[in-house]
């Protein structure tokens, strides 16, 4: 019988690994798409690249974020709903850190 904790432990690694296939994914259509179409031509393939860069980016950071990244994962949450982990999260220096809080108390304040 399996350990729970192993168990956790080994879905969470086919999640990282299964984002990973679809970032990757997602990267090698723009790489397609830009060695293959004419840059001065428009098409609907390269005008979604952007969107399609978009979602790449949000795949490698949900990566991040499955891997344990709490500082990405703290990006992701609007300031009006931080808490004071998410800021600790966030922060690279102690004013850093205030201006954090700051913008999450008048995120709050202009919600009321």
């Amino acid at each position: 019988m399996e350990n729970p904790a192993e168990a956790r432990a080994d879905e969470r690694a086919r999640i990282v690994a299964d984002l990973r296939r679809a970032a990757e994914g997602y990267r090698s259509y723009i790489a397609f798409v830009e060695e293959t179409l004419d840059p001065e031509a428009s098409s609907p393939m390269s005008e979604n690249l952007p969107i399609v860069r978009a979602e790449a980016e949000m795949l490698e950071n949900a990566v991040k974020v499955a891997e344990g990244d709490r500082r990405e994962l703290a990006r992701l949450i609007p300031p009006v709903l931080q808490t004071d982990e998410d800021i600790a999260a966030l922060a690279t220096s102690p004013e850093d850190a205030e201006a954090h809080r700051r913008i999450r108390d008048h995120a709050v304040r202009t919600q009321e």
